[in-house]
């Protein structure tokens, strides 16, 4: 804990959203999140959940990439609920992005292994072994229980309709169909 806390209010209860959430509250803040809909109701639901660090070096995104699997291994430390599928990914054609030197290109006998199912599989596959999966709606809800058991608030069907605003323009809050509610910070999600 950080010895003093905030209340938060973040809104959108996405796997973006609810990881803002619990991470916040994990260090003490006072949280509340605000869906319109329900947990997962957006893109989140409609997510793929693929844990990749394999994105060529020049990309926006490459530093952020390279720390991804480290970051969901210390996630399901912290919270072992969350499950990992740790399975690597198969890709065809090009290298992997990254150089990990768990990367390695298969022969067609190891991809037929892998994938016994496909008819004619591609010359060129590549096995990225520190890639993995999870069910994005499984993790968000897992995350926003989480946020619950360190005291945060979970307000469902909730439209975020405006802000409340001081008068030199810093947003103190928000108003929903419900009512208005202060807060020190507003995160969108």
């Amino acid at each position: 804990m950080n010895g003093t806390s905030s209340r938060i209010i973040i809104v959108g209860a996405g796997i973006v959203g609810a990881s803002i959430a619990y991470h916040l509250a994990r260090q003490g803040q006072r949280v509340i999140v605000v869906e319109q809909a329900y947990p997962a109701a957006g893109a989140t639901g409609s997510s793929f959940g693929w844990i990749s660090e394999g994105v060529p070096d020049g990309a926006p995104d490459a530093f952020l990439r390279r720390e991804i699997v480290a970051d969901w291994m210390r996630l399901t430390q912290e919270i072992p609920e969350l499950w990992v599928n740790w399975s690597g990914a198969l890709s065809y054609g090009q290298a992997p992005a990254t150089q990990n030197p768990d990367n390695r290109r298969l022969s067609l006998a190891e991809v037929m292994a892998l994938e016994p199912a496909l008819w004619r599989p591609d010359s060129q596959a590549y096995f990225a072994a520190r890639d993995g999966a999870v069910d994005p709606q499984e993790v968000t809800q897992r995350l926003l229980e989480r946020v619950g058991a360190l005291g945060g608030e979970l307000l469902l069907g909730r439209a975020v309709s405006g802000f409340l605003r001081e008068a030199g323009g810093q947003i103190t809050g928000i108003v929903t169909d419900e009512g208005a509610i202060a807060a020190e910070r507003v995160v969108l999600a």
